[in-house]
């Protein structure tokens, strides 16, 4: 089967020697991907989801992920060795909203 998009060939061996950053790194720059281009052919805010007793739309999720993983990003190192709280509740978030919107991310 041919796909209808160019893959790039990777590294997989580099990217597995750090594999938890770019799990982060690969999510974010997907989901601004899938943000831009799937908002001209749905309405990222009709389904709604409860996340943390608040009720959000997807487009709002898909934000706040985006968010999520920007922050982890900036200083990934620094956030697992002077802020290790704060880097597992930001990954406990960014995978708390991925599994909300998983079975929505298509369109």
């Amino acid at each position: 089967m041919k796909l209808p998009f160019k893959t790039k060939k990777r590294k997989l061996q580099e990217e597995c020697w750090s594999l938890d950053y770019n799990i982060v790194k690969w999510l974010n720059e997907h989901l601004k991907v899938y943000l831009k281009d799937a908002n001209s052919f749905i309405d990222l805010t009709v389904h709604r989801f409860e996340y943390q007793g608040k009720e959000y739309t997807q487009l709002e999720l898909l934000n706040k992920l985006i968010t999520v993983t920007d922050e982890l990003l900036e200083g990934y190192d620094d956030w697992l060795i002077s802020r290790p709280q704060s880097a597992e509740r930001l990954k406990d978030e960014m995978c708390d909203i991925l599994k909300l919107l998983h079975r929505s991310l298509w369109w």
